[in-house]
């Protein structure tokens, strides 16, 4: 039994709250959780989840920025249409990544990257402005007005043609923004990359060496599992509830919806989605150990049936119901209300295992609250 725990136990017995049966259920319960090996869980997850998706980001922020050179270069419509589309590929691989903030260092690279809503006025306004705009220059101005979301405001219109976006980049402040934009989010895609790496920083290795069970407030499984309650709850109440108003009073509102000048705010849900489902299964492949593997060890149950197996159900059903809508978010929480309910409904269901029975199951305690960490 951990002494972490040891503690609590005595004043539930000094209250008479244990019996002697459910005392030895709970000191199973601590030696099942400390047999199992939570070091190659979390080993499982760095190798198959997060490295592989650090690199992918750092190979989609250079084609990002090479895309954004080369329509500068020549500012045709074929030329926007491929920087647009390196735009949401770069911002489909940071969306997997986006809940590994899980230090104060991450956290500043990742605000960086895309925080949001973005500062559309400052954005303006350094377009009128004076200094020189350079990639240290864009380094040093606020998160909101960089990273991702910055270069979806200047390369995507919800009202202007491709034509005159294009037009648009006549202005040399505008291109030299563009440029910049790209060139520091390849740099802090490389310094994140850095972090995590055994060659550099080495982050993974004291993620690893931090497998404390559930109940340890900074352990790796308590931090990791509470940032996909986190994202969760965001995802629901921000990025759906709010917009189609299901959260609200019911009035849709599809100027909230995030990534509404390209039209890709569902892939981005569909992106944490995916994300969370690897980092639960410690990747794709069947023998890649994650947190099925834990619960299934522990004998965790739902309505008779495996509660991994429920999990995984529930994260295909929330991931193809947004597939299947072909829709943009801001169209579709006025046009099809029922089908963005469906979405809504699908990731709610998901949470409930998640958040009660995975909890109780590996002693989770929740440590942030639901509008913590917001994208």
């Amino acid at each position: 039994m951990r002494a972490a725990r040891q503690p609590f136990i005595l004043v539930m017995i000094a209250l008479g709250m244990l019996t002697p049966l459910s005392m030895l259920a709970l000191g199973l319960a601590a030696q099942a959780q400390d047999s199992f090996d939570r070091r190659a869980m979390l080993q499982s997850i760095v190798d198959n989840v997060i490295l592989p998706g650090q690199l992918a980001f750092n190979d989609a922020s250079n084609q990002l920025a090479s895309a954004a050179q080369d329509f500068l270069s020549e500012p045709t419509a074929t030329a926007l249409s491929i920087l647009q589309q390196a735009w949401r590929s770069a911002s489909d691989a940071w969306e997997q990544i986006a809940i590994f903030d899980l230090d104060l260092r991450l956290t500043s690279y990742h605000n960086q990257i895309d925080k949001t809503p973005p500062n559309y006025e400052f954005i303006d306004a350094v377009l009128q402005g004076a200094d020189e705009i350079t990639e240290p220059y864009v380094n040093g101005i606020g998160s909101t007005s960089k990273g991702l979301p910055a270069i979806e405001y200047l390369i995507f219109s919800i009202d202007s043609t491709p034509a005159e976006i294009i037009d648009s980049f006549a202005d040399p402040r505008r291109r030299a923004f563009l440029l910049a934009l790209a060139q520091n989010i390849a740099r802090k895609a490389s310094q994140i990359t850095d972090y995590w790496s055994p060659d550099g920083r080495q982050y993974a290795a004291r993620f690893i060496k931090a497998d404390q069970s559930g109940g340890e407030l900074q352990g790796s499984i308590n931090m990791l599992v509470n940032k996909i309650f986190v994202m969760l709850a965001t995802d629901l109440q921000m990025w759906i509830g709010e917009p189609s108003g299901i959260a609200t009073d019911g009035e849709a509102r599809p100027q909230l919806v995030e990534a509404r000048r390209s039209g890709h705010s569902l892939r981005h849900i569909a992106q944490h989605l995916i994300a969370m489902q690897r980092i639960f299964n410690g990747g794709t492949a069947e023998e890649d150990l994650g947190f099925d593997d834990y619960l299934d060890f522990l004998g965790a149950m739902f309505d008779d049936r495996p509660l991994s197996a429920v999990i995984n159900e529930r994260f295909a059903s929330a991931i193809a119901s947004i597939e299947a809508l072909e829709l943009p978010l801001a169209a579709a929480v006025v046009e099809a209300p029922q089908d963005i309910a469906a979405i809504y409904e699908n990731i709610r269901q998901l949470q409930i295992p998640l958040r009660a029975d995975m909890k109780s199951h590996l002693s989770i305690l929740i440590t942030l609250s639901d509008r913590d960490g917001d994208q």
